[in-house]
């Protein structure tokens, strides 16, 4: 399953955002806007590979993360058209790709 948001993302205060929990479809979630996780949680628990968090602004975009975690097996990308600024060092814990 895809998601597709046309803005900005924030998870924050204690949130999570499970990409897949405990199946084996594989989801994407598509940003045009900047992500921030504070306080927060990204992760996957599905037996699937492969979930996708894709960039795709035309222009500039930010990645902020602080005290977050991005668990597990999450691939991101970033799409030709767009540039991604990461506003601090992020917790790439995980076993996914960029």
């Amino acid at each position: 399953m895809d998601l597709t948001v046309a803005g900005d993302v924030t998870i924050s205060n204690s949130s999570e955002l499970y990409l897949g929990q405990g199946g084996s479809g594989i989801g994407t979630i598509n940003i045009a806007g900047n992500l921030s996780v504070n306080t927060a949680t990204i992760t996957e628990t599905g037996s699937a590979t492969g979930y996708l968090v894709l960039f795709n602004k035309v222009g500039t975009q930010t990645f902020s993360a602080t005290a977050a975690t991005l668990a597990n097996n999450i691939n991101y990308t970033v799409a030709a058209t767009s540039t991604l600024v990461l506003n601090n060092s992020l917790p790439i814990n995980n076993v996914g790709n960029w």
